[in-house]
């Protein structure tokens, strides 16, 4: 009897077996990234999934004493004490005001300033220029509003510049409503821009030089390149940004508001966030507190389920 041997197995592309073999693959070839990626997985998981057991706080009338389990449940009565309260219309309405003028300056000022720093030709003052706005963004959030109260204050150096062109008297910045959104977005765009502005500097980097030495044997100046070339080569990293900007319209920083917001601004600067830091954790009132971050991270998936569905419609990049 003739022994048979029976043909090689083929796996179907797409398969459970195929898709097995395939990251059997991938983990042995790429196992050293997948070593490094794994403290990052654990943060993730112990601070950010781990702590979503709490959102069931958000339906009771937690105390400490009776802990989670044995907290009363009141299903959407924190939901609707938030929805008609006096203040939120007013945080609402600081809260997006603030991320919409807020996210077209972020979105707007790093990309000016890549495009501008990509058409500097002397590299040392281009590397100091990089450097030098850099910086801002690596300096703690604290020592900047230290640095922003020392600027505003009514003998600081706004005040004292001002006077030197006739101006009489003096201002109160921070104890003005009307002055507070301005205060916040310079300050945003002043500590943020350099920063953001290095993954447009990135992607800049990466194009070809063949379509600009093509241009510029066509005669092209340099302003048309930029329309022509350099700005459609980094619209995919564009719709990425916008993407996130919308998504978080409803989703204020708590850091710097904080610090420099008081009773005397509240009409402008009291966010979602000041007002969840206020009830929540001063008020101890935890439940409301975790109803309103519920609600705020569900409109601010929303936005960011509906703003990436409209770019895969628009063109070609999204985010899935």
């Amino acid at each position: 009897m003739e022994n048979s041997i029976s043909p090689p197995r083929i796996l179907q592309p797409g398969s459970k077996a195929w898709k097995r073999r395939d990251l059997k693959r991938r983990l042995k070839k790429y196992w050293g990234l997948y070593v490094i990626f794994l403290p990052i997985a654990a943060s993730f998981i112990i601070f950010s999934y781990v702590p979503m057991n709490g959102i069931i706080m958000s339906f009771q009338h937690y105390t400490p004493a009776r802990g989670i389990t044995g907290s009363e449940f009141v299903g959407l009565k924190n939901f609707k004490d938030f929805v008609t309260s006096f203040f939120f219309g007013r945080v609402v309405r600081n809260t997006f005001i603030l991320n919409l003028y807020g996210n077209i300056s972020s979105f707007l000022a790093p990309l000016i300033l890549a495009l501008l720093l990509n058409e500097v030709r002397g590299r040392v003052y281009k590397r100091t220029v990089q450097t030098v706005s850099y910086i801002p963004y690596f300096v703690s959030v604290v020592v900047v509003a230290g640095i922003v109260m020392i600027l505003v204050r009514p003998n600081g150096v706004i005040n004292q510049i001002a006077g030197l062109f006739g101006a009489k008297g003096t201002i109160n910045f921070l104890t003005d409503p009307k002055y507070w959104r301005s205060i916040l977005i310079i300050t945003g765009i002043w500590t943020a821009t350099g920063y953001q502005s290095i993954v447009y500097l990135a992607t800049i980097s990466t194009m070809g030089t063949e379509m600009y030495e093509a241009a510029m044997i066509d005669e092209a100046s340099r302003w048309k390149q930029c329309l022509r070339l350099t700005l459609p080569g980094l619209y995919h990293v564009m719709t990425i940004f916008l993407i996130f900007n919308i998504s978080g319209l409803l989703n204020s920083g708590l850091g710097m508001n904080l610090l420099l917001y008081n009773p005397a601004n509240y009409e402008t600067s009291d966010v979602i966030a000041t007002y969840m830091y206020r009830v929540g954790l001063l008020g101890k009132n935890w439940s409301l507190g975790s109803a309103v971050n519920l609600m705020n991270s569900a409109v601010s998936m929303i936005l960011l389920a509906g703003a990436n569905a409209v770019a895969k419609r628009v063109g070609e990049y999204s985010l899935w």
